[in-house]
């Protein structure tokens, strides 16, 4: 389950699509486990990707993305 980010006060991120990403207790594997890694890189994907709503324009911009890095 993904939880929206949600700042304790008004910030220009508060309306950034932004997921809060859960602690982890393993430092080895918590981080790789895709409860922690889904959210980090949604939360590294630019602004246009995220708002995004056209599923099919969403991937062509998600694969230059990936290989752009």
């Amino acid at each position: 389950m993904y939880v929206p980010h949600v700042p304790p006060c008004s910030l220009r991120s508060a309306g950034g699509l932004l997921l809060e990403v859960p602690r982890v207790n393993l430092e080895r594997f918590g981080r790789r486990a895709f409860a922690g890694a889904g959210p980090t890189l949604w939360n590294k994907l630019p602004m246009n990707m995220r708002d995004n709503g056209n599923l099919g324009q969403f991937k062509k911009q998600f694969k230059t993305f990936l290989f752009s890095t």
